[in-house]
């Protein structure tokens, strides 16, 4: 009866319906979810032609954000064997050879290697420098010819790789981020034609067990999210996959630190919420944004930008639907859902596809 009932208000598929826990919700309710595919289409629409090319290209984005004085994580040097189309003012090598030797010129520390143009974590791996050894992220021994088949062996590989010194969470953050990843707080904002900007959504994403990656696909990864306050920077609510019972639940306390994560306050978060909005208005040709931003010691490091933001993220983190508000919002814009079919089955063609990742 109820999966019957999730097709008429657009949630379609059962792990919509398991993600966000129709089962014990009112048919009232189901109606407020946004569908993925209702998404895809308002931000297709939503996203300026041609910006992709810097918003899809992390390289791009960095240089862009360095230009607006928005800190981003140092990118020590780029890699594509099909070469730059310009100069980006960073060393970069188109033969693999080059461009293994001069990671074996680091000076000692911790940095990402990762594709220029990847999702959703695929494709980063961590390494440390030690005097003239590298270390993977298991605390063996590796090779730079290594590192670079390691992060290639993705779908984004072949576009270029980009080695980034790592980022530390902030000191507070220890007693629920605990492991070797790096976890962000992803940001939506709304833009209004007028310049106003809001900060409407904020989820912290927690990367449990060696997890490198902090992103949460829809809780397959291990990893939690937790719902953020905004106004106060404190946790509400955490979620993670139930092995047992394969389902996404409330989580109280940290699986691996035993910490409280309700009402947890997250550091510098005055700070954050100041660089977040100064980013929103660097792009402002933008109706909405996904921010992933991570709080180091020495301050709110901007990650990367996404202009396809996941809605899945926002509403199982918040318990509830946003529908609505992101249709309102995109309406100031005179963008709506009238042409959903046809432009979601050119979306879901091989060019759409690539469309949408800017490629």
């Amino acid at each position: 009866m109820r999966r019957t009932a999730s097709k008429i208000y657009g949630i379609r598929s059962t792990p919509h319906y398991l993600k966000y826990r129709f089962f014990e919700k009112k048919l009232s309710l189901w109606k407020e979810y946004l569908d993925n595919n209702e998404r895809r289409v308002l931000q297709f629409l939503a996203v300026p032609p041609g910006s992709l090319t810097i918003t899809s290209n992390k390289a791009n984005f960095a240089r862009r954000c360095s230009e607006s004085n928005i800190p981003v994580p140092m990118i020590k040097c780029l890699y594509s064997k099909h070469g730059f189309d310009k100069n980006l003012g960073i060393n970069a090598f188109r033969e693999e050879t080059e461009f293994a030797n001069y990671i074996r010129s680091f000076c000692d520390g911790s940095y990402l290697i990762k594709p220029i143009t990847g999702r959703h974590g695929d494709g980063i791996v961590k390494f440390e420098v030690c005097g003239s050894n590298l270390i993977d992220k298991d605390g063996r021994d590796t090779t730079a010819n290594q590192l670079i088949e390691d992060s290639c062996s993705n779908p984004y590989g072949d576009y270029g790789l980009m080695v980034q010194e790592f980022v530390r969470p902030h000191r507070d953050l220890q007693p629920i981020m605990n492991g070797p990843g790096l976890g962000t707080i992803r940001f939506v904002t709304l833009r209004s034609p007028d310049g106003d900007a809001c900060i409407p959504w904020a989820v912290i994403k927690l990367p449990l067990r060696d997890s490198i990656s902090d992103n949460f696909s829809g809780g397959e990864t291990g990893n939690l999210i937790a719902a953020i306050d905004v106004e106060s920077g404190r946790i509400l609510r955490a979620v993670g996959k139930n092995p047992e019972r394969g389902l996404l639940e409330e989580v109280i306390e940290h699986p691996e630190t035993h910490t409280t994560l309700s009402g947890y306050k997250l550091p510098a978060w005055r700070s954050t919420l100041k660089h977040v909005r100064a980013a929103t208005r660097a792009f402002g040709e933008f109706p909405s944004l996904g921010w992933d931003v991570a709080i180091s010691d020495k301050g709110p490091v901007v990650i990367e930008m996404n202009t396809y933001w996941c809605c899945e993220l926002i509403q199982i983190a918040y318990d509830r639907g946003i529908r609505e508000e992101i249709l309102s919002h995109y309406a100031l814009y005179g963008i709506d859902l009238s042409q959903h079919d046809e432009i979601l089955g050119y979306l879901n063609t091989d060019e759409g596809r690539a469309a949408e990742r800017g490629l």
